[in-house]
């Protein structure tokens, strides 16, 4: 098995992709992944990741900012996926459609660019003047090193320089640059994994920033004949076994959905880890951020309220019903409510700073939801409008809580959740095979898959005035 020490690659073991709830970040995960094969030299390696991607995700949707490197890569290994180049209709597919002036335009940009991208920003003002010379390429070589002494540290990037030198003829300098500095990039990402607090998402960043593949692409003509892994000591039998692992995570993720780590747990259990979690925060800065922040340097030992009476359901069960008759709470909330009447701090169960209100705070909050255009399948998960599936304009649902930080968890109630189904239902009669497997994605991703999304009862949103995106929760 490949350790981290023995590859200049992010382990498998730090992505988390069997967690990430949206398949659109495990896309981008592993397709940066086979980026670093690309650039390191191993085509067939970075190939059977994005394989894996398409046949376990029932097709493939690029990132836009990645969209352009892989099809650069493909055109200068000459090693595009026929799932590329002619794409089933039948399965996800949102890359360049060659069949089309416009997809076979884009491809003969990356064949034979009409103009340089990614140019350090002096220099690309001198590009749009014309008057770059050899004096630039030289300002840009010293100008990319930072204190540190790894390229990218400084001012552009890799592959903004090498697209400067391709650009003025001086391809033995691009090659020299490639050779030298883009190997000390993976070098250092190789020494990274000594240190155990190093993240995947610090890494990427990391070498993006440094390398600049995405945004000037003619590097690929000179990666493709360097073989870098060579320089970096990558073993084949460690590189099999990275490529087999991540394959391994790919379908496993795509299979089940992503795990829940903490769904075994009892809504008393889940409670504990909360306060446990909570009280920890505050002893180390009582008063940081909006969550549960208080107002004394003296946390409580506990977070958690007493259980709600009898009489305070009953009050709350009423409160709710309105008109609508055999109004009962869900189960899991009134378990909830057994345990503690809300968590919050202080002594207000109206709190702002609140993860759930006390009973007593809790109100219907119809008139607004609407207009905050709810869906379904949210676009912040998906990447894809999925045609209207939202709520219905007069949904009913009340808040039990502030998320932490000024905003609202709504339940949905279960006839607001059957107009909304009903909703999906006929979109999904209605669509094309491709949009039916984006509709079961989607469905896999947040519910669990299209079985259990079709016998939901009660919705969760979690919304923030400060934060546009809904989290949404079966």
């Amino acid at each position: 098995m490949a350790t981290s020490a023995a590859l200049p690659l992010i382990p498998w073991s730090k992505k988390d992709i069997l967690k990430e709830r949206s398949s659109v970040d495990v896309t981008i995960s592993v397709s940066n992944t086979a980026i670093d094969l690309f650039v390191l030299g191993y085509p067939k390696h970075a190939n059977r990741l994005i394989q894996a991607l398409h046949d376990a995700g029932n097709g493939m949707q690029f990132d836009r900012a990645l969209i352009d490197s892989l099809y650069a890569a493909w055109l200068a290994y000459d090693c595009m996926p026929s799932f590329v180049s002619d794409p089933d209709p039948n399965k996800i597919f949102d890359g360049l459609d060659l069949g089309t002036a416009e997809g076979k335009s884009r491809l003969q940009g990356f064949r034979n660019p009409s103009a340089p991208k990614g140019f350090p920003r002096k220099q690309a003002d001198k590009f749009r003047e014309g008057t770059l010379d050899e004096q630039d390429l030289e300002v840009a070589f010293g100008a990319l090193y930072g204190e540190s002494g790894i390229a990218g540290d400084g001012d552009g990037t890799v592959a903004a320089v090498v697209e400067l030198a391709l650009y003025l003829g001086e391809r033995e300098k691009a090659r020299q640059l490639v050779q030298k500095d883009v190997v000390a990039i993976y070098q250092h990402v190789k020494n990274m994994w000594r240190d155990q607090t190093v993240t995947a998402y610090k890494t990427r960043d990391w070498v993006s920033n440094r390398l600049g593949v995405a945004n000037a692409t003619r590097i690929w003509t000179v990666l493709k004949d360097e073989q870098l892994g060579h320089a970096l000591d990558v073993q084949d039998a460690d590189l099999e076994a990275y490529v087999n692992k991540g394959c391994e995570v790919i379908q496993q993720r795509f299979a089940n959905g992503p795990i829940h780590e903490y769904a075994g747990k009892s809504i008393r259990q889940l409670l504990q880890l909360l306060d446990e979690s909570y009280i920890a925060a505050r002893k180390e800065d009582p008063y940081i951020g909006g969550a549960m922040s208080l107002d004394t340097e003296s946390p409580p030992k506990s977070f958690l309220k007493a259980p709600a009476t009898n009489d305070e359901f009953h009050e709350l069960e009423a409160k709710l019903a309105s008109d609508r008759h055999s109004f009962k709470l869900p189960a899991e909330y009134v378990e909830l409510l057994k345990v503690t009447n809300g968590f919050y701090p202080g002594t207000n169960p109206e709190n702002q700073s609140s993860i759930f209100y006390g009973s007593a705070a809790v109100e219907h909050d119809e008139e607004w939801i609407a207009d905050l255009g709810f869906m379904l399948f949210p676009f912040e998960f998906t990447n894809v409008y999925l045609e209207n599936v939202d709520f219905p304009d007069d949904v009913h649902a009340f808040s039990i809580g502030a998320g932490g930080d000024e905003g609202y968890v709504l339940l949905i109630e279960p006839e607001s959740t059957k107009a909304t189904l009903e909703r999906f239902e006929e979109e999904y009669a209605k669509a094309s095979e491709r949009q039916k497997r984006m509709y079961e994605r989607a469905a896999m991703d947040l519910y669990g898959g299209l079985e259990r999304l079709r016998k939901m009862e009660w919705l969760v949103v979690e919304h923030f005035n400060w934060d546009s995106t809904q989290y949404i929760y079966g």
